[in-house]
């Protein structure tokens, strides 16, 4: 196979019957305007900067924010506060992921109060793994300003090292 270390340059022509690069994991370390297919979420994904943004996505001229959290060493039945919502957003999707074998199973709520029970975001529990997962069907996506997003950790498998979870909203 033909591996360029420069630019190609088409001088206009067309690229026809092109394949993205078929990934199982995101990739490492992207560049502005990379793009790779994921195979396991049958998704196309472009590496906007700072986040994978779903290629295509009807959303896309609307405000993108993601919220990040990276949890060492979690527990069961730990709670943690993610952070206090300052717009109306809708949930895109959820990804998941653990940097070691095992599970773990936890939910997400909107809550109004800290010490008081919300909204879930799904009627079960989301699942991080090592090989990791998306969710992006949502009983109550909509995320009201003023609102927390509260993670609360349910199960573990295995001992987990660190749980990184990006919630991807856009704004109303």
């Amino acid at each position: 196979m033909p591996r360029f270390k420069k630019n190609l340059d088409l001088q206009t022509n067309q690229i026809q019957n092109v394949v993205l690069h078929k990934l199982a994991v995101m990739p490492n370390n992207p560049v502005e305007g990379q793009m790779y297919y994921d195979t396991g979420k049958s998704t196309a994904y472009i590496w906007n900067g700072s986040n994978w943004a779903v290629w295509g996505d009807p959303n896309a001229g609307q405000q993108i924010n993601q919220y990040m959290l990276n949890i060492p060493n979690p527990s069961n039945r730990s709670g943690l506060v993610f952070v206090r919502l300052y717009q109306n957003q809708i949930v895109l999707r959820i990804d998941a992921h653990t940097n070691t074998e095992g599970m773990v199973a936890f939910n997400i709520e909107s809550r109004q109060n800290l010490n008081n029970h919300g909204d879930p975001l799904t009627h079960f529990p989301l699942q991080a793994t090592f090989g990791g997962t998306e969710t992006t069907v949502f009983s109550n996506s909509s995320l009201p300003s003023g609102n927390w997003l509260y993670l609360e950790i349910l199960e573990l498998e295995g001992p987990i090292a660190l749980l990184t979870i990006t919630i991807t909203c856009t704004t109303v």
